[in-house]
This record gives structure tokens, sequence and C-alpha cells, in this order.
């Protein structure tokens, strides 16, 4: 999914596209829509749907509330749905109110990827850096240890800080 700062109805519009149904006016008739949708694959053809939900601490609390209606979907305790959702540490501390309970019981593998440290955040630059192909040291270590210091050591933030320290460097 794109765009994670939508409302509930535009979510489940976009959900249902991204599903390759047609979209539906109103919000009751969307989430209808896909929870047939999902109700048929799971029993017509025996496949589970995995929603993948990137930039999810992004979302609004409406659409999160929401959720956990799509993860009540079962047949012989076998869910027929997963939703995986991505985020930066914010959706960590918004999962924790109370009005999304519901959703956080349904929740049942949580990964967090602690903050890298000034030497992993060196080792994570250059491995990507080589990944992406580069075979000589773009950054020396001090603008590596800046690089830490402002991003936290956030694994994202660290790959737009990097990405944006090179289109300047071009400049």
């Amino acid at each position: 999914m794109h765009n994670a700062t939508v409302n509930r109805r535009d979510f489940y519009r976009q959900l249902s596209i991204g599903m390759g149904l047609e979209p539906r006016a109103t919000f009751a008739a969307l989430f209808a829509s896909i929870s047939q949708h999902i109700e048929d694959l799971a029993s017509q053809h025996k496949l589970r749907v995995l929603i993948l939900l990137d930039e999810a601490h992004l979302l609004p609390l409406q659409v999160l509330d929401q959720l956990h209606i799509l993860l009540n979907y079962q047949r012989d305790s076998k869910p027929w749905l997963s939703i995986v959702l991505v985020g930066l540490p914010e959706l960590r501390e918004t999962l924790k109110r109370n009005v999304l309970q519901s959703l956080t019981s349904r929740i049942p593998i949580r990964i967090h990827i602690p903050p890298l440290d000034s030497d992993q955040v060196k080792q994570y630059v250059r491995h990507r850096m080589t990944a992406a192909g580069c075979r000589r040291e773009i950054f020396a270590d001090d603008g590596l240890l800046l690089i830490s210091k402002a991003t936290g050591g956030i694994m994202r933030r660290i790959d737009e800080a990097a990405i944006r320290d090179c289109a300047e460097a071009l400049l």
C-alpha cells in the first residue's frame, strides 16, 4: 500500500484496488467486498492473504483500530489473513494506546530492531554501499559518526541521510 496517511474509507479503497477488486463507494461496501474476497481465497483456493503495510507509523488511529476486524476471519482455528505492520519506532508507541488493545492482542509476533551504535552504523553504510556496487570508501569515519549521531542509529534515517549526503556531494 502507498499513502499511509489516508482515512479509513480511502484505506479500504486502496486495499480493494490492491486486491484487484472493484472499489466501492461506501466503507461498508468496501469492507464487505474485501471480507468476501479474503473468505473466497481461503475457502475456495486454500490461500492465506498477507497484507504488508509499510510506513504503518503514519496510519491514523481510526485505520489501525479497524484492522483487528479483518483479523477475525479464520476457519478451523487457522487465520485466513496475516497483516504485517512495518514502521518507525513511533509505531510501537502508538500500538500501546488503549484504543488499539483489540489490535495489539491479535499481534502474535513483534520484532523491534534497536537503533545501531556508531560502529554498527559504519558497517551498515559500508555494506549498503558495497551492495549498491560502490567499490571505494565514500564516507570518512568522521562523516559516518555524524550520520550515526544525526539519525539516532535508525536504519531508515541512516539511509535517508546517506542518500542526501551523496546527492549533496554531487552538487
